[in-house]
């Protein structure tokens, strides 16, 4: 991203399960840096990708979390 805008996009990973989507894009970890939040739309799993430009830096599941859960900004 440069000034809010996509300058370069790369795949990071491929996710073979379409049940997984990305629920939000944001910095989690406070590095000032965008990070991947997952959510599975069947089981209810998350799973977060700590990243550093297009380099996962970090990775890891939360608990399984309620299907009526619903990501507020």
């Amino acid at each position: 991203m440069r000034d809010g805008q996509i300058n370069q996009s790369l795949q990071i990973n491929r996710i073979a399960d379409t049940q997984w989507q990305m629920a939000d894009m944001a910095d989690f970890d406070g590095d000032g840096k965008a990070d991947i939040l997952w959510r599975n739309q069947s089981s209810g799993s998350t799973y977060m990708y700590l990243m550093n430009g297009n380099a996962i830096v970090g990775q890891g599941d939360s608990e399984v979390i309620e299907m009526d859960w619903r990501l507020v900004n």
